[in-house]
């Protein structure tokens, strides 16, 4: 089984207010795009990778990503998440069977999982890494001025989706045509496989697979390194 994986660090993190794109600021002694990619390249069942940056750093890509000890390739992102996965997905190896797309904003996330992602996608064409929630889940209505509770959904059913996300090629293949044929915006390739008409699969994600999107995110992560 050849296995590529998408790295989408093509994002701005307007919402961390840094005036610079998130995954290029310091999270400890290193940046948070290469924590991300490091643990991709150490993974024994990955074979190559693929970046979506924004133009301007695909241009000058950093010096790691130059001298990898696996076969890099790097994109330029686009308006779209998925829009960057699939200038990326453009650039796989036709060896690759199984695809797994990761948040470079995610740099904690570890190789048992990408494991166990990679596997169950190879076995039912679609997984994804998810946690199921452990809080009263609460669906809200708009009302002038507040929010009101429309209603309390049943927590046992509902899971936060995480990255990695894995994909046999042909799932990914109808996930991207379809994202091709619409002008909204997808948040995840897996609602498109979803959208698409294939079952996704849901793999036990890990608590401290952060997403960093806000200060406070970023002020956690660093905490977490200690």
């Amino acid at each position: 089984m050849f296995v590529s994986a998408i790295l989408a660090a093509a994002g701005r993190g307007t919402r961390l207010g840094a005036g610079a794109p998130k995954q290029m600021l310091m999270l400890g002694d290193r940046t948070i795009l290469q924590r991300s990619f490091e643990i991709i390249e150490a993974h024994d069942e990955i074979d190559e990778i693929v970046i979506a940056l924004p133009k301007d750093l695909a241009g000058a890509p950093p010096p790691y990503l130059v001298s990898a000890r696996k076969p890099v390739r790097i994109v330029d992102g686009g308006l779209r998440r998925q829009d960057s996965v699939a200038n990326a997905f453009a650039r796989v190896s036709d060896r690759a069977s199984v695809i797994v797309i990761h948040d470079a904003a995610r740099p904690f996330a570890t190789a048992g999982l990408f494991s166990r992602v990679i596997d169950a996608a190879a076995k039912g064409g679609a997984a994804i890494a998810a946690i199921q929630a452990s809080d009263t889940v609460k669906e809200a209505t708009a009302a002038p001025g507040v929010r009101i509770v429309a209603q309390t959904l049943v927590r046992e059913s509902i899971y936060l989706a995480q990255t990695p996300q894995a994909f046999n090629r042909e799932v990914l293949e109808d996930a991207i045509a379809l994202s091709r044929q619409t002008t909204g915006t997808a948040t995840d390739e897996a609602s498109l496989a979803e959208q698409s008409g294939h079952p996704v699969r849901l793999v036990d994600g890990e608590p401290t697979n952060i997403k960093i999107t806000t200060q406070q995110d970023l002020d956690v992560s660093n905490a977490v390194l200690g």
